[in-house]
């Protein structure tokens, strides 16, 4: 029945999250060394949307004939330099959508990230620290009807699809950089801790990305993302959506063309390494694709 289905769901939100993180514009250094300068800014909004129904569960073993789980997002991100050194960010999903292929679809704003980031070396080697905040904005309890009534009992069954998890956690983040110039190469790779509340277990994330600029309209990049869980003592009882457990490696490819001056159209495509390379564990696995416009000045 859809209410046996819970566990299957809990790594794709954590990974809907992380996933907005990731893409972000050729001009925003949310987990670079760069910082931004004084009064320079970014702003971007984007849609996302993800569907699978093969799950890993936390022992990393895979359940082909898990739900069908649906995902889509809209999100905005906004970068602003308060001081050459220090740079505000925020990251908020104003909308998502839920859905099991057995249920109705539900929807309300995400969780909010508001961070700040500190330059600690400009230069060569840009080195930067960063702090934000995930604060529960979202909808900690939001049900889903079935589509059809339970064939033993003959009632509608329910089933939690909140958009946002019920905790406050920090990510502390330190990232550092390189230009390759003359070459149009850049290279960046950052550590984060998730310091995470209500008895969580925390996690750690590590990335790598690298960028190449073909021109001042056009440049792409590939980026390496792996998240592992801290500790042994996980909860499996704990709903779904708080991603206790969840641990992957994932690679993205990027996109951004400057169609107008200070205007970028960006698309993105996340997907994950196969178990035999890194375990997947409490995670839908299957592509997810991303579309955003974005604005700098």
């Amino acid at each position: 029945m859809i209410a046996t289905k819970n566990i299957h769901l809990r790594g794709l939100l954590t990974y809907a999250v992380v996933l907005m993180a990731l893409f972000s514009s050729s001009k925003s250094y949310a987990q670079s060394g760069w910082v931004k300068e004084k009064n320079e800014g970014y702003a971007k909004v984007s849609f996302s949307f993800f569907s699978s129904g093969d799950y890993y569960g936390l022992g990393g073993e895979l359940n082909s004939t898990a739900t069908e789980f649906n995902y889509n997002a809209v999100n905005l991100y906004g970068e602003y330099g308060i001081t050459k050194r220090l740079t505000t960010t925020v990251n908020f999903p104003v909308y998502r959508s839920n859905s099991l292929e057995t249920s109705e679809l539900v929807s309300g704003i995400g969780d909010v990230r508001i961070g700040i980031k500190y330059g600690i070396l400009r230069g060569k080697y840009p080195l930067s620290l960063s702090v934000s905040s995930e604060i529960p904005t979202g909808k900690e309890m939001l049900f889903a009807n079935s589509k059809m009534p339970d064939p033993i009992s003959g009632l509608i069954n329910t089933i939690n699809l909140p958009t946002g998890d019920g905790e406050f956690n920090v990510w502390t983040t330190l990232a550092v950089s390189r230009s390759l110039h003359p070459v149009p190469v850049y290279l960046s790779l950052y550590a984060s801790h998730n310091n995470r509340t209500e008895d969580f277990t925390d996690q750690f994330q590590w990335g790598f990305e690298a960028g190449y600029i073909f021109s001042e309209a056009f440049m792409l990049r590939g980026k390496l993302t792996q998240l592992t869980t801290l500790g042994d003592d996980i909860n499996p009882n704990v709903n779904f959506i708080f991603g206790e457990g969840t641990e992957y490696m994932s690679y993205s490819f990027e996109a951004a063309y400057r169609f107008i001056e200070n205007w970028n159209v960006e698309i993105g495509y996340l997907n994950y390494f196969g178990s035999d390379f890194v375990e997947r564990k409490n995670i839908y696995a299957a592509p997810s694709f991303t579309v955003g416009i974005s604005y700098e000045f």
